[in-house]
C-alpha cells in the first residue's frame, strides 16, 4: 500500500510538471493581454461547424486563440451488429474550416452511462478525433479533452480512461485535460495534464426560483475556504441562455430558441416565467396550454462575481478564461465591454 501511494504521489506531482511546461506555458508571441501569456479561449458545442459573420467578428475582437470543439459524445448503446457497447454518437459535422491561427481542442463528452458500462474505448476515441481532424484539416493539435460527470461511484472507471488515454497521447506529444465540475475539487484529481474549472450549470433545473446555469449562492458552498488543486485550472464561464419548461411542476426539456416575444403563444407571468397559452411545437416538442417555461440567463454582473470568487480562493491564475459556448444568438446579448470584462485578467 505504501509503494502505491507513493506512485500515485510521483504521477500527480510528474502531471503537474508537465502541464505547468504545457498547458500553462506561454504562447511564443505576445497576444496584447493584460498578463503575459494569457489566452482568450472559447467552446464550440454544437453538432455542426459553422461560423457566420457574427461568430467570426467576435473571434476576431476579442483576440480568441483556442476553441475547445466538441467533436463528439460517447454513450452506450448498441453498434451496427446489435452489440451494446460505448459508441460515438451525435458527431460534429464542418461545415466550415476553423480560422487561421485558432488552436483547437477537440473535445468528447462521456456519459455516466458509458463510464460505468466500458472503459476499454479509450485507444478508438483516440483513432476518431484524429480521423476528424484530418478529414477537416485541423492539425497541430496539442491537446485533448475529455468532459464527464464522474462521481464517486465512477471515479475509479473514469480515472482508468484517464490514464490510458493520457498514456498515448504523450507519445505523441499531446496533453490530455478534463473538465473540472465544482462537486469534483475537493475529490481527488483525475489522471491528466490540466483542467478547465466549469462554472456553469451549477444549479439545479428543478430549482423554479433559482438560476440553473449560474447562480453566486449555489458556487459559494464550494468555495468557502481558499482551495489548492493539485492541477492547473484554466476558468470557463457561461455567455447563453435557455428556457427550462415545465409542465405540472415536472421538468420537461431545456428549450434553446423560444421566442417570448410572441404573445400569441406566451403570456408573461413575472420577470422570468412565461406561460403557454396555445398549443404548438418547438424544438420538436409538443407545449401544452397552461405549461410554464422558465427563462434562465447568464448575467454579466453574477458573471464577474462569480469570477471575483473563484479568483480570491482558488490560489493559481489561470492560462485562459474560457467562455461556453460561441453562438451568435447568445453572444449578441452581450456587449464588446462586456465580454473584455469577463476576459481581462
Amino acid at each position: 500500500m505504501k509503494r502505491k501511494g507513493a506512485i500515485i504521489i510521483l504521477s500527480t506531482i510528474l502531471a503537474t510538471l508537465i502541464c505547468v511546461a504545457g498547458c500553462s506555458s506561454p504562447p511564443e508571441t505576445s497576444s496584447g493581454h493584460e498578463k503575459a501569456g494569457a489566452c482568450n479561449a472559447i467552446y464550440y458545442w454544437k453538432t455542426q461547424f459553422q461560423l457566420d459573420n457574427h461568430t467570426k467578428s467576435f473571434i476576431g475582437k476579442h483576440d480568441i486563440q483556442k476553441m475547445y470543439i466538441r467533436f463528439f459524445d460517447v454513450d452506450y448503446g448498441q453498434d451496427r451488429d446489435g452489440v451494446f457497447k460505448a459508441i460515438p454518437i451525435a458527431t460534429t459535422i464542418f461545415r466550415d474550416t476553423v480560422p487561421v491561427g485558432i488552436e483547437v481542442v477537440p473535445t468528447v463528452y462521456i456519459t455516466t452511462k458509458a463510464i460505468k458500462a466500458d472503459t476499454t474505448f479509450a485507444r478508438l476515441m483516440y483513432k476518431r478525433i484524429m480521423a476528424m481532424a484530418k478529414r477537416n484539416k485541423i492539425r497541430d493539435i496539442h491537446e485533448i479533452q475529455v468532459d464527464c460527470d464522474w462521481t464517486e461511484s465512477t471515479q475509479v472507471s473514469f480515472f482508468k480512461l484517464c490514464e490510458v488515454l493520457r498514456d498515448m497521447l504523450h507519445k505523441d506529444g499531446i496533453k490530455l485535460s478534463a473538465t473540472i465540475r465544482l462537486h469534483q475539487l475537493k475529490k481527488e484529481c483525475p489522471p491528466v495534464d490540466c483542467g478547465v474549472l466549469m462554472l456553469y450549470n451549477t444549479g439545479s433545473l428543478y430549482n423554479p426560483d433559482g438560476n440553473s446555469i449560474l447562480n453566486y449562492k449555489d458556487v459559494e458552498p464550494y468555495l468557502k475556504t481558499e482551495l489548492e488543486y493539485a492541477l492547473p485550472l484554466d476558468f470557463a464561464f457561461p455567455v447563453y441562455s435557455w428556457g427550462i419548461w415545465m409542465r405540472k411542476g415536472e421538468f420537461k426539456s431545456i428549450l434553446h430558441k423560444t421566442d417570448f416575444t410572441d404573445t400569441l403563444y406566451y403570456r408573461k407571468a413575472d420577470k422570468r416565467k412565461y406561460i403557454v397559452s396555445r398549443e404548438h411545437y418547438v424544438e420538436g416538442h409538443l407545449i401544452k396550454e397552461g405549461d410554464i417555461i422558465r427563462l434562465e440567463t447568464s448575467p454579466l454582473e453574477e458573471i464577474l462575481k462569480v469570477k471575483r470568487l473563484v479568483n480570491s480562493k482558488i490560489n493559481q491564475q489561470p492560462h485562459c478564461i474560457v467562455l461556453y459556448h460561441l453562438d451568435s444568438l447568445n453572444i449578441s446579448q452581450y456587449s464588446e465591454e462586456d465580454i473584455h470584462s469577463i476576459y481581462k485578467r
